[in-house]
């Protein structure tokens, strides 16, 4: 696939016609494959990526074209003539391989673009393999056309590990396009297709991704790779939230439990509460008889309407006794999910399937919707009391997503301030920031496995704080803050440090020498020590100064009277990691560098670029500039606005650096981040359905519901034609592989005989001139 897209990328330009990739599926496939083309165009941006749904290509591309118009959708009867030969690929998405709309697709794009069609499943073994040419007969080869999430055949139909194994293979393929792209491709010394990552980028992404399968994974589900129990508190607080919403679920059920034991305890005794109190009541005061029965009457008047509001007042008793919202609608609950438009649809269809079997009396209805898009719109009018809304807010902490949670709690404000008997809707929030702001009744924070950012390390800003004001904070340190460039290079040289101390590990004895002589070589020569872009900056505008210490940081004041630094970039992460080895290491050499342990720092490669020499040159004569300000300030010979010019210049580098890791931040969110939130949600939303589904009598199976439908088999209409083409193929291909045994049976039959007959002449031979020679004499 990877040299597929790189051949046609040489001459591929933003001015190339036709369409690039086109991704297909349906449902939670569909869901996924959008995200992931939306991430590749963002990666490639001259890439021209559309995710088709399956049935919509059939609409346009099959025998049926004309017939069942793809309304509403921009892939239509002219996309045909954009699906260039020379270099369309497409990719069809299935976890179980078998997904009929898919299956058929994919077989529509095959023989349109014969060679180009890619399907990714969880098994080789499946049907759409077999469509694609891909054989699983013994000696079949391998036609490099069908990607493997490993998966496995699923009978669950609520869509939970499928999702995440799919989600995180596209992550791979993403990464090796990007590595390969750039090492491989005809392009890698430009910029092909546009990208904008490096492989430095890369190395980040990776770090992520073993901190996210070796800390995150354990953490939210409770188990780690081998299936035991690990104890965790954030895998706890999911567990316990999702227990409690399901109080609100079991609610009605509880209370006519209830309900009922009190009218048979009372109608079977002869003695209904009221009507007991008053006749007791009664006796004890010696009233007379006419005035018992009287009272008595009352009393069991008062009684009935008891027995008709019984499971209303169970349900408020049963709501202080557990600490709830006593005003809350009773009846079924909505469940509303707000989060990116993969996580809310693929969440929707989880819980709603899981519900599929429950009791009218206990279940859920369940919506999403995109916080930042139409949440405000759809449901803010049809807020009650009850209504249950479970939030997904992005890592405001992020420079690039500290704008998207401010618009996501906006949003959530909007719906929260519908008041009706004095109560809201119950908001749950699940988020990596520890912000809890007061539109949130329950906050569940994630735990922050990922490497620090480099804009969290440079304003080093601890606990929680208001996405708003964050933002404005970092306006400030961006534009006008010129100790900032004193802790970028602090973080250098600790990032530098890490790295040194990690490639020094003996891990082989080999290993051990060569660190060995190499650090011995680096102290003993100094030649060996790359010069860095400060000491290219003295050297070249020619000013004095004396030389920091080697492996020495300056401070502020150091770094302003000397401007002699070196750096030794040799000794980064990056630098161990060229090339492929970003992918090909395996997870235990790139522990000691990326993993949990280390002081990597995602974009810690754009701080060399604040250093850079002829950044550096302008920034040294602003530098002077800005010392004698700082005299003339006091005497107020100078204004102040030329200098907070001079220092804006320095902020402005820092500024650019900050900007150009949006597309890493951005990655981080929708590859990872989000996928945390996807975990998070479906652990808690598990726990409520199973606590649901165990109640006596109304239990009911969470893994299928009356459709009988798994996840990535959804039913599409077939005809018998079809059925019998597919039938068909199946039976010529047994016919082939046959036939092809049978052609490697006589092929070694009649290779049998010729070696005999070679070996019988062999042995003729010299007995025939034996018999020659003896003639002779």
């Amino acid at each position: 696939f990877a040299m597929s897209s790189s051949s046609s990328s040489p001459r591929g330009c933003s001015d190339r016609p036709g369409i690039d990739l086109l991704v297909t599926g349906v449902e939670a496939s569909l869901w996924l494959a959008e995200q992931w083309a939306g991430d590749l165009k963002l990666v490639f941006p001259q890439l021209n990526v559309q995710a088709v749904s399956a049935n919509k290509v059939i609409s346009v591309l099959g025998n049926a074209r004309g017939r069942i118009p793809p309304t509403g959708s921009t892939f239509c009867r002219a996309s045909p003539s954009f699906l260039a030969e020379h270099h369309t690929l497409c990719i069809a998405v299935s976890q179980s391989g078998q997904t009929f709309p898919t299956i058929h697709a994919a077989r529509i794009l095959n023989q349109l673009l014969p060679g180009r069609v890619f399907a990714l499943c969880g098994a080789v073994d499946t049907k759409m393999a077999l469509a694609l040419g891909q054989r699983v007969a013994l000696h079949s080869p391998f036609t490099r056309r069908v990607f493997n999430s490993c998966a496995g055949g699923r009978c669950a139909e609520p869509p939970s590990l499928v999702c995440v194994a799919l989600h995180q293979t596209m992550s791979e393929l993403l990464a090796h396009l990007v590595v390969r792209m750039r090492t491989r491709s005809v392009c890698a010394s430009g910029r092909p297709l546009g990208m904008i990552l490096t492989k430095d980028d890369m190395v980040d992404l990776r770090a992520v991704r073993e901190r996210f399968i070796d800390v995150s994974v354990p953490q939210l589900t409770g188990h780690d790779a081998g299936g035991r129990r690990v104890l965790s508190e954030h895998h706890n607080r999911l567990v316990a939230q999702g227990r409690k919403w399901a109080q609100h679920v079991i609610e009605t059920p509880t209370s006519w439990v209830l309900s009922l034991v009190h009218i048979l305890a009372t109608v079977v005794s002869g003695w209904p509460v009221v009507y007991a109190v008053v006749h007791g009541s009664c006796l004890a005061a010696g009233a007379s008889a006419a005035v018992d029965m009287a009272l008595s009457k009352i009393a069991l008047a008062v009684d009935s309407v008891i027995y008709m509001f019984l499971p209303i007042i169970y349900s408020v008793l049963l709501r202080v006794i557990q600490r709830r919202p006593l005003w809350h609608r009773m009846g079924k609950r909505t469940i509303v999910i707000a989060d990116v438009p993969y996580v809310h649809q693929i969440l929707e269809t989880f819980v709603s399937k899981m519900y599929a079997l429950s009791y009218g009396i206990a279940s859920v209805e369940v919506h999403g919707a995109n916080p930042v898009d139409h949440f405000v719109h759809r449901f803010t009018h049809r807020v009650v009391r009850g209504l249950l809304i479970a939030l997904g807010r992005p890592d405001g902490r992020l420079y690039s997503q500290t704008k998207s949670e401010s618009w996501v709690l906006l949003g959530l404000l909007q719906a929260k301030v519908i008041t009706s008997w004095g109560h809201q809707p119950e908001v749950v929030s699940i988020g990596h920031n520890p912000y809890h702001p007061a539109v949130v009744d329950t906050h569940l924070q994630l735990p922050t496995n990922r490497p620090r950012l480099l804009v969290e390390a440079l304003e080093h800003t601890p606990g929680a704080i208001d996405p708003n004001q964050l933002w404005a904070t970092r306006r400030h340190m961006v534009t006008g803050k010129f100790p900032l460039h004193e802790k970028a290079q602090q973080l250098l040289q600790e990032m530098e440090d890490a790295a040194a101390t990690a490639a020094a590990a003996p891990t082989t004895a080999t290993t051990a020498a060569a660190a060995s002589t190499t650090t011995t070589g680096t102290a003993n020569s100094s030649p060996q020590l790359v010069m860095g872009p400060v000491a290219e900056a003295k050297k070249a505008s020619g000013m004095g100064g004396s030389a920091a210490p080697k492996g020495k940081l300056a401070t502020q004041g150091s770094f302003a009277a000397s401007p002699s630094l070196r750096i030794r970039r040799q000794l980064t992460v990056y630098s161990q990691m060229p090339g492929e080895a970003v992918l090909d290491m395996s997870a235990d050499e790139a522990r000691p560098l990326l993993g949990a342990s280390s002081k990597h720092l995602v974009g810690g490669h754009l701080l060399y670029g604040i250093f850079k020499k002829a950044e550096l040159s302008k920034m040294w004569d602003k530098l002077t500039v800005v010392r004698q300000l700082a005299s003339l300030l006091s005497t107020k010979q100078v204004s102040e606005s030329v200098a907070r010019e001079a220092v804006a210049a320095v902020g402005s580098t820092l500024e650019d650096v900050l900007h150009k890791q949006t597309v890493m931040e951005q990655l981080l969110e929708s590859r990872y981040l989000s996928l945390e939130r996807l975990l998070a949600f479906m652990v808690m939303f598990h726990a409520m359905a199973r606590r649901t589904a165990d109640w006596w009598p109304l239990t009911f199976d969470i893994a299928r519901s009356q459709s009988g439908l798994r996840v990535a088999t959804t039913a599409a209409p077939v005809t018998a034609s079809e059925l019998e083409q597919s039938w068909a193929e199946t039976l010529a291909g047994d016919v082939v592989e046959a036939a092809a045994e049978r052609r490697e049976a006589a092929g070694r039959e009649r290779l049998r005989q010729i070696l005999s007959s070679y070996l019988r002449r062999r042995a003729a031979t010299p007995a025939a001139a034996a018999d020659t020679g003896g003639a002779k004499r």
